[in-house]
């Protein structure tokens, strides 16, 4: 658990710094383009953590289920285990591979390096998309990487019961729940198939991340209750990450005040 949590904190940190000191597009100044995107990512973080004191009855009923459905699935999860290491075929295996690539560490370059092409390339609409799947992949980890430590449940392959926990020991071997993979997939297909109307391009969103999770059952490293709880962490973090950046794009229509920089000048405008 202490090297995922570190795997954690440096993918974390470089998705920031990636985030925060590419150059801007948007015809905006460089200095305003940064300062948007950073604050951006500060404000998404804070809603995050203050989200759950602004829940509404119905987001506890919701979160409520979330957490009974989690705790039932218990009862099937060696069936699940059991019947997923049947499935073992070599086309099978050649599929699930992905999740060396996706899921983890990885899933942040590609996000990062959506919204490095969107600044090269001066596409507000990709860097864009790629500053919210990045946040949404980088808290998603943040939050999965607390509850795996609270929980400490043991991985399906270091152990029959999938009813072994020992919170708080820093082991890899006792941080199956959520599922880390599926949070951060899940994270990017919500805000992947929120940045677009276009029906197969949300239903491959949704569907690569459900390859994601089928491959972590199938290598025996998470049970079915792991992918579970992991996926529905992201899509709740990728949809507050969807909603806050309506938010922020409905005020920024408004008065706001920029720092223009340039080789010899500094400046600043106002416009509204």
């Amino acid at each position: 658990m202490m090297h995922t949590r570190l795997r954690i904190e440096r993918w974390f940190l470089f998705a920031l710094s990636l985030n925060a000191f590419a150059a801007g597009p948007e015809d905006a100044p460089i200095a305003s383009v940064l300062h948007s995107d950073f604050s951006e990512c500060v404000q998404t973080g804070v809603a995050l953590l203050k989200a759950p004191r602004h829940f509404s009855s119905g987001q506890w009923l919701t979160t409520s289920a979330v957490l009974t459905a989690t705790v039932a699935l218990f009862a099937v999860d060696k069936d699940i285990r059991r019947f997923a290491q049947h499935q073992h075929s070599s086309f099978n295996d050649h599929l699930f591979k992905v999740d060396r690539y996706y899921g983890n560490g990885y899933t942040l370059l590609v996000t990062g390096g959506l919204y490095a092409v969107g600044l090269v390339f001066d596409k507000p609409g990709c860097r864009k998309a790629g500053l919210r799947a990045t946040q949404a992949c980088a808290y998603s980890a943040l939050w999965v990487a607390v509850g795996k430590a609270a929980i400490g449940r043991r991985r399906p392959n270091a152990g029959d019961s999938q009813l072994f926990f020992k919170p708080f020991t820093l082991q890899d071997y006792f941080d199956s729940l959520p599922s880390g993979h599926a949070a951060l997939s899940f994270a990017a297909a919500t805000v992947g198939a929120g940045s677009t109307n276009v029906t197969w391009q949300k239903i491959l969103c949704y569907s690569s991340a459900g390859v994601i999770t089928g491959a972590r059952l199938y290598h025996n490293v998470h049970w079915l209750s792991d992918v579970f709880l992991g996926s529905a962490v992201g899509c709740w973090v990728g949809s507050q990450v969807m909603r806050k950046q309506a938010s922020v794009s409905s005020v920024q229509t408004g008065r706001r005040w920029h720092l223009a920089c340039s080789t010899d000048r500094v400046g600043v405008t106002l416009t509204w």
